[in-house]
């Protein structure tokens, strides 16, 4: 273990912690810095645990794969579900303007003032008059 780290007398840290295990030479080295911290263990475990054999590690990478693959198509689906909401929102909002013109208009012809047409449909005066022009 002749290493940069091991030159200077460094305090005992969590990052030294994980500094050193990186810089292992031997499993022997791996397994001193692993028990150092809960979580480099689990570190230490899972790379056990995915370089035990060539079938195993086949079965992570696919594993991991497949979560990547998943949570593409979660945004991606996300994505157009948010797109497709927008566009039916904007139709049903056209939709409802158009309504509105046409109940203004209705409104207007039969006599009622800009002011009470506004107050009946719960916009402002200066929308009917937009919408009159």
């Amino acid at each position: 273990m002749h290493t940069k780290l091991n030159r200077y007398d460094y305090p005992k840290t969590v990052l030294l912690n994980w500094a050193q295990f990186f810089n292992a030479e031997t499993r022997e080295e791996l397994e001193m810095f692993a028990k150092s911290d809960r979580y480099v263990q689990k570190a230490y475990d899972k790379l056990v645990d995915i370089s035990a054999d060539e079938q195993k590690r086949l079965e992570y990478e696919e594993r991991e794969k497949a979560l990547r693959d998943r949570s593409i198509l979660i945004i991606t689906g996300k994505e157009e579900g948010i797109k497709q909401g927008l566009e039916e929102g904007i139709k049903q909002g056209k939709k409802e303007g158009l309504k509105l013109a046409r109940e203004i208009l209705r409104l207007y012809r039969a006599g009622i003032s800009p002011e009470q047409i506004a107050k009946e449909c719960g916009v402002s005066v200066e929308e009917v008059k937009e919408i009159l022009e």
